[in-house]
């Protein structure tokens, strides 16, 4: 057997040896918390706003920034809906790239996030993303939230929740529908 022939014929039958040892090891949804079954803990629905944000990869994490949710993608109003399997004790919603609906400037290698706890609505947006940031450097909620609040000059329970009426997008550009 010439001696390219008898190279070529172990690299695969080392190959067929070790495929299924990598596959153990590198093979779909292998955190350490997977289970039998598929089925999710939990689910999560909100928004990314700055006005709506079209088009972001939006995911869950843990305290310690492992995924507790597949990718998934905002609509053209900024909305998204996930599936996670796993703890939520200190999770945040991370959502990165998309395009800004009203000014459709992109949000590529940006990354907005927000604290999963007391976000009924699921808002991800830059004033949620001052808050994570200040929790992450040891503030407790209510307090990143207050100093966020007061540094902006807000009233601290009104950017929090979801706007009231929803803006409307088109062309690059956004307005709010009269009441």
């Amino acid at each position: 057997m010439p001696t390219s022939s008898y190279g070529a014929l172990r690299v695969l039958l080392l190959s067929f040896f070790l495929l299924p040892l990598l596959h153990g090891c590198l093979g779909e949804g292998g955190d350490s918390q997977s289970r039998p079954d598929s089925t999710p803990d939990g689910s999560v629905s909100g928004q990314v706003l700055d006005p709506p944000i079209q088009g972001a990869q939006v995911r869950l994490v843990d305290a310690e920034g492992n995924a507790l949710s597949a990718l998934v993608r905002s609509d053209d109003q900024g909305r998204f809906k996930l599936q996670y399997r796993g703890d939520t004790a200190g999770a945040r919603l991370v959502a990165t790239g998309g395009r800004d609906a009203g000014t459709g400037l992109s949000f590529q290698g940006l990354s907005l996030s927000a604290p999963l706890t007391d976000n009924p609505d699921g808002i991800v947006s830059p004033v949620t993303t001052l808050v994570a940031h200040l929790t992450a450097q040891g503030f407790s909620l209510d307090g990143a939230r207050e100093r966020v609040a007061q540094r902006l000059g807000w009233i601290r329970s009104a950017y929090w929740r979801r706007p009231r009426r929803t803006a409307t997008c088109s062309n690059g550009r956004c307005w709010w529908p009269s009441s």
